[in-house]
């Protein structure tokens, strides 16, 4: 699991410059999620940490669980792929 900010090229940048990678760009499913920020008592968004949880049982490992810290400086919300 990757979870990348929306200008970059994330997983399917690093396949790409890859040669010996089995995996492929097109390989790669990637989708948005929509955070909706807190907001403090000044009215502007604060920052949270976020967490999501991929499960892929015929994978190695089945599950993987991924906590980051979103800044409420940064987009609307994150591509994951």
């Amino acid at each position: 699991m990757l979870i990348r900010l929306p200008d970059s090229a994330g997983l399917k940048g690093v396949l790409q410059n890859d040669e010996d990678a089995e995996a492929r760009p097109e390989d790669v499913l990637s989708k948005e999620f929509p955070i909706t920020l807190p907001k403090g008592l000044d009215g502007n968004p604060e920052a949270i940490l976020a967490q999501v949880t991929l499960t892929a049982p015929d994978f190695t490992p089945p599950a993987q669980t991924k906590q980051f810290p979103r800044p409420a400086a940064t987009a609307k919300s994150f591509p994951s792929s």
